[in-house]
């Protein structure tokens, strides 16, 4: 199998490698977040069994404690990949790899 090098973002994309632990199925989504869009985002898990829903609220480029902020719209649901998807952490890099692999239909 070929290796896979990631693409590069433009600088002023905005996207932020993130992750977070899904309590509803105990594992981890690895996501990237568009810090260039304020207001609330929501994220879905990345286990095709489960799907919770997951808040993140972007203000001023930056991702705030807040989960949820009431009177924002939408800016942004991510639903990524099932390849997004560990029940152990991994590294980011590692994630990247196998998610353009799944995307181009190779198998991990």
């Amino acid at each position: 199998m070929a290796d896979v090098t990631p693409l590069p973002l433009p600088e002023n994309s905005g996207r932020v490698m993130c992750d977070f632990w899904c309590h509803e199925c105990s594992g981890y989504t690895y996501f990237k977040l568009n810090t260039a869009l304020d207001g609330n985002h929501v994220v879905i898990c990345a286990n095709p069994d489960c799907k919770h829903k997951h808040y993140r609220y972007v203000k001023d480029g930056k991702i705030t404690d807040d989960r949820f902020y009431e009177g924002k719209d939408i800016a942004e649901e991510i639903e990524p990949m099932p390849s997004a998807y560990s029940k152990e952490a991994r590294p980011m890099g590692l994630i990247a790899r196998w998610r353009q692999r799944e995307a181009i239909g190779e198998a991990r």
